[in-house]
């Protein structure tokens, strides 16, 4: 055989890994780095032209339906809709959720259980999640999906990847129990704000919700959210301000933005934010003043004191264009028929309103 010559089989293979690699190497270089710090950018115009994913989709969390009526998990529409006023596109991530065949091959092959290979498929692809909270057991920790999630966003952010994380109600109990490792118990205290309206103490760098040069009037907000009872709490539980600077897990992970006082005078955290990674965590609920209209009137769920003032709703909505525009700075991408598929607008919608008991608590909800 001719040494300086290649046999045909060594040939064959490197032509067959240079078809690979050449437009592998293409499309890196060509697309968006998909790396970008989670420090803020520079105030003002240059926080602007940094380069943006004008197409963000977001991963809303679902709820088990628990102690509501006869569905395995819903999607309520005002969270929905807090994210699309925002400017993102949505895709429920089911706890359970209906893995394709090609999740299933997928996942036999890697010997991985196939709902869990769907749920980090959606996770994998999505620039952001919004989790929308629940029910959860004092001596108990955040279930796996939602400690699925908080892991999915402390590994993109240590390899410098933003992923934003919105933690609603007791989301965020669920970040503080995750970054803690504690149960719920030895953190959260009786608090007194259940469906009332109590206005923010901020502290904090608030730069990233409140610069002007980035969101131009956004400082009115700050002083009616500040002035007025804005923010909707329905909670019997809470982190208190004293706790969480008490705990030296909390205090190192997490930073309070805003705390409240209750009807008794207590002061608790009602919006923190991670120190290392975009993680953002609210007592209170963004997305009602704007979508829900507090129809539940007695029992348990009594949300009668949701404000609908001008003021509420725009300060409101303020914090989902936050989110979205954190989740804008994230350049993973879906294929196109996929998230044709896997999109919001696939799933039924149910005028929930009307119907008894629980589950009114919202006005629409996403099956």
């Amino acid at each position: 055989m001719d040494e300086d010559r290649a046999p045909p089989r060594l040939l064959l293979g490197m032509l067959a890994a240079s078809m690979f690699w050449l437009p592998l190497t293409l499309f890196v270089s060509s697309r968006p780095s998909e790396v970008a710090s989670w420090a803020a950018p520079a105030a003002g115009d240059s926080a602007l032209a940094t380069a943006e994913n004008d197409r963000p989709v977001i991963a809303l969390l679902a709820s088990d339906c628990g102690i509501l009526y006869n569905c395995s998990s819903y999607i309520p529409a005002s969270y929905v809709r807090w994210v699309q006023q925002g400017g993102a596109l949505v895709v429920p991530l089911h706890p359970k959720m209906e893995a394709r065949a090609s999740a299933v091959l997928l996942a036999l092959w890697h010997l991985r259980n196939p709902f869990e290979a769907e749920f980090d498929h959606v996770l994998s692809h999505s620039n952001g999640v919004l989790t929308i909270g629940g029910f959860f057991k004092m001596n108990g920790t955040a279930d796996q999906w939602m400690a699925r999630v908080f892991a999915h966003a402390m590994r993109a952010a240590r390899r410098g990847e933003v992923f934003p994380v919105w933690a609603t109600c007791v989301g965020i109990h669920d970040l503080a129990q995750l970054a803690t490792g504690r149960v719920y118990a030895e953190f959260l205290s009786r608090t007194y704000a259940d469906n009332v309206a109590l206005p923010l103490l901020f502290e904090g760098d608030l730069a990233r919700f409140f610069d002007e040069q980035r969101w131009p009037g956004s400082s009115t907000f700050q002083r009616w959210l500040q002035a007025s009872a804005i923010t909707f709490q329905h909670h019997e539980w809470g982190i208190l301000r004293s706790t969480f600077s008490q705990i030296k897990e909390l205090s190192e992970s997490f930073e309070v933005l805003a705390s409240s006082v209750d009807q008794r005078g207590q002061r608790f955290v009602s919006l923190m934010q991670h120190r290392q990674a975009p993680l953002f965590a609210s007592a209170f609920h963004p997305e009602k003043p704007a979508f829900e209209w507090g129809v539940h009137r007695h029992g348990l769920l009594r949300n009668t004191a949701i404000p609908h003032s001008r003021q509420a709703v725009l300060a409101n909505l303020h914090f989902g264009a936050v989110f979205v525009q954190q989740a804008r700075r994230n350049f993973r991408r879906f294929e196109k028929a996929d998230l044709s598929n896997r999109l919001i607008f696939n799933s039924p919608i149910f005028y929930t309103a009307r119907l008894p008991q629980l589950i009114r608590y919202f006005e629409e909800a996403f099956g």
